[in-house]
């Protein structure tokens, strides 16, 4: 491809201008919420994340960014997950902010965090 008379810059910046925008993860809540009655697993309640903008297909990866280390994305590469942990004792709680990482097909990234709270409830 050729430059004639700036023709080529201006050919950059129409693709670049109708290229999509980046994209913006949404998560369906910021709290997922588990709870039982004595010690063993417990799993929170699920959580959904939707993508706008980007450029499909895209890809999530859920992460713990801080908080409890016992706790889990129950597919850590699904858009739809519960997370889960083991309840060691009775009253316990669990806290912990999961991330999860979304990448379009470009490599442009997106984060939503979640806070999982899983109680005890004796």
């Amino acid at each position: 491809m050729g430059c004639h008379r700036g023709w080529c810059v201006l050919t950059i910046a129409i693709l670049t201008a109708l290229r999509s925008p980046p994209p913006k993860a949404t998560a369906s809540t910021s709290a997922a919420i588990g709870s039982r009655v004595g010690a063993g697993t417990v799993t929170s309640t699920t959580v959904t994340v939707t993508v706008e903008n980007g450029e499909g297909p895209y890809g999530i990866v859920w992460a713990r960014l801080s908080g409890s280390t016992g706790v889990a994305a129950v597919n850590g590469t699904s858009f739809s997950t519960a997370f889960s942990g083991t309840i060691t004792s009775l009253g316990e709680t669990l806290e912990t902010v999961m991330r999860g990482t979304v990448t379009d097909a470009r490599g442009e990234i997106s984060t939503v965090d979640v806070t999982v709270y899983l109680f005890e409830l004796s």
